[in-house]
């Protein structure tokens, strides 16, 4: 049983570093950003989609339209099936598209079994930089690439936010794989995750009180939520208690939230995370 989930893993690898590499060489793939840190077996692919006014329509696909410009869409999709040829299937029936987000399954035949992967895109129009880094595959043999990913320190943050508006009520506890991921893995601004701390609080209307402060004791005392971080554990093979998890995130998170909550004027957080020390370090 081991040597099957252990085929399957490198064999969900190849498909998704193949499109990773194959989305970062492609002609327009600095307009799409990988939101999700690099780095673990996914059976899903998460990008956020930057429109460019300076692309002109006569390159093709014209990436300066925004998701409900008229026939996006459709072109969109062509340029999808462009990036998969020819390996990936993508089957129009399970295409999903709105305004805000289109989400494809696609599947690939790697080493004669059918392997699944899922695309989500959604559009992005934030005035930011992405986060250019070189990738290098782990299972396939082809050469780094460079990559562009959402910010890191602007995920975490907009994930935070909305763990402290639904606290104890919240149903998805891959939020929380996540943010362990992220801090455990990607060195990051501190100054970049306070602003965008600020930000995100401010859109999700959340008010930063001593017990929303407080969050990650309180949930390490509420044994429903252990339970289920057990069971989405074993689901998705982590070895991550749920103690330690909430330990490496109030590490990460609370230095942020003492500066925020206090009284002074003009107040800025510096330092950078380190996460192979688990701490920040000033600039």
């Amino acid at each position: 049983m081991q040597d099957s989930n252990d085929l399957e893993k490198l064999l969900q690898g190849r498909v998704t570093e193949s499109m990773i590499l194959r989305v970062g060489r492609s002609k327009f793939g600095r307009n799409l950003w990988l939101l999700s840190y690099p780095g673990k077996i996914q059976k899903s692919l998460s990008y956020v989609y930057r429109p460019d006014e300076k692309i002109m329509e006569r390159d093709g696909f014209v990436p300066g339209q925004s998701f409900s410009a008229p026939g996006f869409v459709e072109a969109f999709l062509s340029y999808v099936k462009l990036i998969m040829a020819p390996d990936f299937i993508l089957d129009e029936k399970k295409v999903e598209a709105s305004k805000k987000h289109i989400r494809i399954e696609a599947e690939v035949l790697e080493d004669g079994v059918t392997m699944p992967l899922i695309l989500n895109y959604s559009e992005n129009n934030e005035e930011i930089a992405p986060e250019k880094i070189s990738f290098e595959p782990k299972t396939i043999s082809e050469p780094a690439a460079d990559i562009f990913i959402y910010p890191a320190e602007r995920r975490a943050a907009r994930i935070m936010a909305g763990v402290l508006k639904s606290l104890e009520y919240t149903n998805d506890f891959g939020q929380f794989a996540e943010l362990y991921d992220i801090a455990s893995n990607v060195p990051c601004d501190g100054t970049l995750l306070f602003v965008s701390m600020e930000k995100a609080l401010k859109e999700r209307e959340v008010i930063l009180t001593p017990g929303r402060r407080a969050c990650f004791d309180t949930f390490s005392a509420d044994r429903k939520m252990k339970k289920r971080w057990e069971q989405y554990k074993k689901r998705n093979e982590l070895f991550i208690g749920w103690k330690d998890l909430l330990n490496g995130l109030k590490a990460f998170f609370d230095p942020i939230f003492e500066v925020m909550s206090s009284e002074e004027e003009g107040k800025s957080f510096f330092g950078d995370w380190i996460p192979e020390l688990g701490r920040y370090l000033d600039a």
